[in-house]
Parts: structure tokens; C-alpha cells; sequence
């Protein structure tokens, strides 16, 4: 009896397209973030934030304010000018022995104002008096104390096209010139003058104002003057009030 056993050895070559598959037990392919990509517990949350930008219509920005949404919407508004330069032009009447007496009035306000309604700084009053033809002319550097009352406003970020009243005192040193008995005399004093204020703000930083100023002098001394000579009296016997109404303009810095 014939028996046999027939082996068959197969060989199995892998060919160029079939490659081997490596298995990683670490982790699973694809699964590694690729170069410069964060990953998620290094991943900051950003804060919410909103920008309002406020434009004056022209292309100007009045304002610029960024805040978080999870707060309160606090604006920045302009309240209080820190300084705020006055030219101011009008006529001034003289009363009493100044009766007589009719002329222009300009004066140059420098204030500084800490607190919204206060401000204090100085003034000069370059006054000129006509009689006759003749020009006599005056001067008044004071010191000036303001009280100033903002009028509620049509814009809560900006003053402009709102009312603010003004009432103010000065004390200073006056000289002027004047006619008394028909002699060119020069009369000095202590100068005190109070009034009141209306201001209109036509844009942040310009207000127009229309002015009454009541001037008291506290005449000390009285000199008459003349080519060859000047001779003063320490006690005058007379009075020289000045009404004096004006209108200006006034620049602030914020």
C-alpha cells in the first residue's frame, strides 16, 4: 500500500503596493494636534467687549469708550473745564460825576475752575472815556471770584447747545482819567464790581455771553494833571460808578 504525503510550501512575498500596517498601542492616529495649534486646556476664552464711538456728525470723534458687556455702561462726559480764557468788548456809562462820560470797555478774563461751579483767576479792564472830543483813558487789574450754575444740558456727553449763569465779584486797582470842573483829572482807587453771566456753549470748547458788570470805585487819591503839573488830593469828594455792558467770547480747555 502506497502512501504519501504531499507538502505544499507557499511562500508570500508582500508586493510595492501592499505595506504593512504598524499598530501604535499609545494612541490612535491622527489623533495628535498638528505644529502651533493650541490645545484645548491652553485655550483662552475671550472677554466679550463692546466699543461705542460717538461722532459730532462731521467725522470728528467726540469719544471712543470700550468697556466689558458685563458692566456697567459708564460714559465719559465733560463736566467741568479747567481753565477758560474771556475777551470781552462794550460800552461803559459812568454815573454819578462820570455822568457824562460814554465809552468802549475791553477787557481779558484768564479763570481756573477746580469744581464746576467755582472758578477763581484774574482780569484786566482797559476802558476809554469820551467828553467833549477828548479820550480819557483807564485801567482795572483785578482779581476774580466766579460762582457758575450749569443749566441742564441737551447732551449728556457734551455741554454744547446748553445755558450756564455766571455770577462774579472782582477787587483790583483802578486809575482813570475823567473831566471835573472842566480840568483833566486822573482819579485811583480801590476797584470792587460785581454781575452776572450768561453763557451759550456753540461747541465744546467756545461759549458766546452776554455780560452786566456794575463797577463800585473806592476813590483814594484824585490828580489833576496838566502840562506842567500834577497835583493830588488823598480825599475826593466824589463818586464814579460805572455801568458797563458787554458781550464775549470764551475758550475752555477740557
Amino acid at each position: 500500500m502506497l502512501s504519501g504525503h504531499v507538502s505544499v510550501a507557499m511562500a508570500f512575498t508582500p508586493g510595492e503596493d501592499d505595506e504593512p500596517v504598524m499598530m501604535d498601542n499609545d494612541g490612535e492616529a491622527g489623533n495628535e494636534p498638528a505644529e502651533g495649534e493650541a490645545t484645548a486646556d491652553a485655550t483662552a476664552v475671550a472677554v466679550p467687549q463692546r466699543v461705542e464711538q460717538v461722532s459730532d456728525g462731521g467725522g470728528l470723534m467726540r469719544s471712543n469708550d470700550e468697556y466689558d458687556t458685563d458692566r456697567f455702561l459708564v460714559k465719559f462726559t465733560k463736566t467741568t473745564p479747567k481753565f477758560q480764557i474771556e475777551g470781552v468788548f462794550g460800552p461803559g456809562i459812568g454815573l454819578g460825576d462820570l455822568a457824562s462820560h460814554v465809552g468802549p470797555q475791553i477787557q481779558v478774563t484768564g479763570l481756573y475752575r477746580p469744581w464746576r461751579y467755582f472758578a477763581f483767576g484774574g482780569s484786566f479792564l482797559g476802558s476809554m472815556l469820551f467828553n467833549g472830543g477828548v479820550v480819557f483813558s483807564g485801567f482795572a487789574p483785578a482779581v476774580d471770584l466766579h460762582v457758575l450754575i450749569p443749566l441742564p444740558r441737551k447732551d449728556e456727553l457734551t455741554p454744547m447747545k446748553s445755558w450756564e449763569i455766571g455770577l462774579f465779584t472782582r477787587v483790583g486797582w483802578v486809575s482813570q482819567g475823567l473831566i471835573l470842573d472842566k480840568l483833566k483829572q486822573r482819579a485811583e482807587g480801590v476797584y470792587l464790581s460785581a454781575g452776572a453771566t450768561l453763557y451759550y456753549w456753540v461747541s465744546d470748547s467756545m461759549r458766546v455771553f452776554g455780560r452786566v458788570e456794575i463797577s463800585f470805585p473806592q476813590w483814594t487819591a484824585l490828580c489833576e494833571e496838566s502840562s506842567a503839573m500834577r497835583r493830588c488830593t488823598s480825599s475826593p469828594d466824589f463818586s464814579g460808578q460805572v455801568v458797563i455792558l458787554t458781550g464775549g467770547i470764551s475758550f475752555v480747555v477740557w
